[in-house]
């Protein structure tokens, strides 16, 4: 669990009290990409272990630059692998280069921020890197015009439920995942609120903790909710926390994909008309809906599950 903001050009800078509930709920440090008009380039900021040096930055950058007409990047940290230190806060260069990914200040031709879980990339223990970085090097930093749009397919099958923000060289922003909008910037999930979605306030990083390993039990009992449903089954989970870890046990696919899916080689009617649902397959021959804004899951279809379109004819 992290956050990352993105602030198109146009779109005022969240307030003083919006970062720092951001820096509260995600408290293992902090950092920002902006675009630079009059070198093309994307500067990342970062290592801002604490809300005030990390405001005191922002605010002098205000001085420079005027900062409602460039697009920004921020992300607020929870380490999950990797050194907790300043230089495994986000954003990071698209690099191969250990030393680019760690550095606390850069210059780049294309930045990107991840909140969420990359396993295909989990570093083995005692890494300095962490999982993000771990992606980098070992596939964005491979695939040329990375956020061109012709690998699209190719990251969102890799992240699964994960949200990216890149920032390139001609200013252009590209996100994968679902983010949430409100007040033209755009969040990956709600931890910019003091409180969640499931009703939950954090106001230190143990309590935070202790409450999200609780969650153990939650997931679980909605996990089997959701493998017990039958078809047109709603269930709603409140807690972001549970719905992610829910999420991640599916192969999401967006309705763009194109793809013809088969119930015991029956096909099944797809009617996903809202840019805030996907179609999920899980390993108990389930399809769902996902509606990210409703943080729901509906079953559509029960059996042995397939799809057409040369992919793999059956889902294991």
């Amino acid at each position: 669990m992290c956050i990352i903001c993105v602030k198109p050009a146009g779109v005022a800078m969240p307030s003083h009290k919006t970062i720092k509930t951001m820096f509260e709920n995600n408290p293992d440090g902090a950092g920002y990409m902006y675009y630079m008009p009059a070198s093309h380039k994307v500067i990342i900021n970062k290592g801002f272990m604490d809300d005030d040096r990390l405001l005191k930055s922002l605010d002098s950058l205000a001085e420079k630059l005027p900062l409602k007409d460039i697009p920004l990047v921020m992300h607020f940290r929870i380490s999950t692998s990797g050194l907790s230190d300043e230089g495994n806060c986000h954003p990071f260069p698209i690099s191969e280069n250990d030393k680019d990914l760690r550095a606390t200040y850069i210059k780049t031709d294309l930045g990107m921020a991840h909140n969420g879980v990359l396993s295909d990339f989990e570093p083995e223990k005692g890494s300095v890197l962490n999982d993000t970085q771990t992606f980098i090097k070992e596939c964005v930093s491979l695939l040329p015009g990375a956020i061109s749009g012709k690998f699209d397919k190719l990251i969102n099958r890799i992240i699964g439920s994960s949200k990216l923000a890149f920032i390139d060289s001609q200013g252009n922003i590209k996100t994968y995942g679902k983010f949430l909008e409100a007040d033209g910037l755009f969040y990956s999930n709600t931890s910019y609120l003091e409180t969640y979605f499931g009703g939950w306030k954090y106001t230190n990083y143990d309590k935070m903790y202790e409450e999200y390993y609780s969650y153990e039990d939650d997931i679980s009992e909605a996990e089997l909710l959701l493998e017990c449903a039958t078809v047109g089954e709603k269930i709603v989970v409140d807690n972001i926390d549970v719905f992610e870890a829910l999420t991640d046990m599916l192969v999401i696919y967006e309705p763009e994909d194109g793809l013809t899916f088969y119930s015991d080689n029956r096909p099944v009617n797809l009617e996903v008309n809202s840019k805030y649902k996907s179609i999920g397959v899980n390993n108990w021959n389930q399809i769902v809906t996902v509606d990210w804004a409703e943080q729901s899951f509906t079953t559509i279809a029960i059996g042995d599950i397939s799809y057409s379109e040369d992919r793999p004819s059956v889902i294991q």
